[in-house]
């Protein structure tokens, strides 16, 4: 281990620590390992590809999350990209550190050179912190488990927002959109991984289908960050998972909307705390059933000006019938805003599904792909020898939640084959034509925008395709 000297400076890569002339300065795991692979290359040029091969390794991160810790590491030593007295911009190619430095080996009894990098690739530290570490939430460790093929661009676009947390940054958004099966809880799983991997804390929250219970995923988050011994604003009591606690009056219930806004504040205003010694990730999934007073505070949190190290990653459906409007109107207001990313979902492609389902010369990959549209809860039922797929159970599943006149169409246009008319079926089912499906609220074939549903090879411009249909 080594420690490096310059001007009011030390950094101990022993300690994992910058201290300054006052003390000891709060740096976050990869701005350390920014700051120490530069100091460790002396005043040679350090090129942006060069410093995200060796501190994030095989990570998915773009420039931007490099651009924000260069940043946060002139902060810590009282630089700016104005001085550049520490670490200096060279346009178009990367970075180099400024000052003269002097290397002290740990247990030496001088300073000697500095000695060429180790080439391997490593990932950040992790510093010392008053906050202890935490597992990653059973849900998502149990998530994580499962097959993850695809996704390259959503993911990095994602570990972009989380990576970039910071104390003077807004708080990201990650939204992760798509139909049922599609890979919304794999991907977020995927993403908590990496938050935690670079340091975050990562909690977990669920919106029920049934229970609709206020404030569902923030009970359970917030229990997660909390113990029995920690004091919290006496504002956030309906939030706290205690059997005492649950008995309170939750603003909600009362319908104060002066209280409400006392816990939307309170809550931020806790979170940011969290926040100021790890970057806190928090997952919320399945937002489609949340409760009101759950979007309520999803939509103060996302519009609250303010900076804090807090991300938050939510899964919602976005085909009917779990499509709602008010998850619509949130997702609109986060467009075009910082540290935030829409991410829809589409089916895997060739690639990706072949990968998944293992297949080998006995599955027609383009054949299994035309009857599950790349979904992967469909993927995982194919059969890798043959190709069959095994979805009827899904299937059943699927059509249990369409209403009762949805699920009539449906068996009738099953009668017509794979490929029929809309005329045809309109006469079968005694409607006007190419009106079938569209006054039904959950018509799976009429429920998701033309323009991104699956292509179907040589099926004339006046038909559709039931399974198209039923895989929604």
């Amino acid at each position: 281990m080594s420690r490096f000297r310059f001007g009011d400076f030390t950094v101990d890569t022993d300690t994992v620590e910058v201290i300054g002339p006052d003390g000891v300065r709060d740096v976050e795991p990869q701005v350390f390992s920014v700051l120490q692979y530069l100091l460790e290359q002396g005043d040679r040029l350090v090129t942006k590809d060069e410093l995200l091969e060796n501190v994030w390794g095989n990570r998915f991160v773009s420039e931007s999350a490099l651009t924000t810790r260069i940043k946060q590491a002139r902060r810590a030593l009282d630089d700016d990209g104005n001085r550049q007295w520490a670490i200096k911009t060279v346009h178009g190619r990367g970075y180099r550190f400024v000052p003269e430095v002097e290397r002290v080996e740990q247990g030496a009894p001088a300073a000697g050179p500095t000695e060429p990098p180790d080439p391997t690739p490593r990932v950040a530290p992790q510093r010392p912190s008053s906050t202890p570490a935490r597992a990653l939430p059973d849900e998502l460790r149990m998530e994580s488990r499962r097959p993850f093929c695809g996704r390259v661009e959503e993911r990095r676009h994602g570990v972009d927002v989380l990576l970039s947390a910071a104390d003077d940054e807004p708080v990201g958004w990650v939204w992760i959109l798509g139909e049922p099966g599609i890979g919304k809880s794999r991907l977020a799983a995927e993403l908590a991984a990496d938050a935690h991997a670079a340091g975050h804390q990562v909690v977990f929250g669920r919106n029920s289908e049934d229970l609709r219970v206020p404030y569902q995923p923030f009970v359970e988050m917030v229990g997660q960050l909390t113990s029995d011994d920690d004091v919290v604003p006496e504002q956030l009591a309906p939030l706290l998972p205690t059997p005492t606690e649950r008995t309170r009056a939750r603003p909600s219930d009362v319908d104060d909307e002066g209280l409400r806004f006392e816990l939307f504040e309170a809550l931020a205003r806790w979170l940011a705390e969290r926040a100021t010694d790890r970057p806190l990730t928090l997952v919320v999934d399945d937002v489609h059933w949340a409760a009101d007073s759950t979007l309520q505070l999803l939509r103060h949190l996302q519009q609250r000006p303010g900076a804090a190290a807090v991300s938050v990653v939510l899964t919602a459906r976005d085909t009917a019938p779990d499509a709602r409007e008010v998850v619509d109107d949130l997702m609109a207001t986060a467009q075009g805003r910082a540290r935030t990313a829409l991410l829809h979902l589409d089916g895997l492609d060739e690639r990706a599904a072949a990968e998944l389902i293992g297949a080998d010369a006995g599955a027609d990959l383009a054949e299994v792909l035309a009857q599950t549209a790349g979904n992967p809860l469909f993927l995982q039922a194919v059969d890798p020898v043959v190709g069959a797929v095994h979805i009827e159970g899904a299937v059943r599943r699927r059509l249990a939640t369409l209403p009762a006149e949805v699920q009539d169409t449906l068996r009738m246009m099953s009668v017509l084959g794979l490929e029929f008319g809309l005329a045809v079926a309109a006469a079968a089912h005694d409607l006007d034509e190419l009106v079938p499906v569209h006054p039904c609220p959950g018509a799976v074939l009429a429920s998701r925008p033309a323009e991104r549903r699956p292509p179907v090879a040589d099926a004339p411009p006046d038909h559709e395709r039931l399974g198209t249909g039923l895989r929604r």
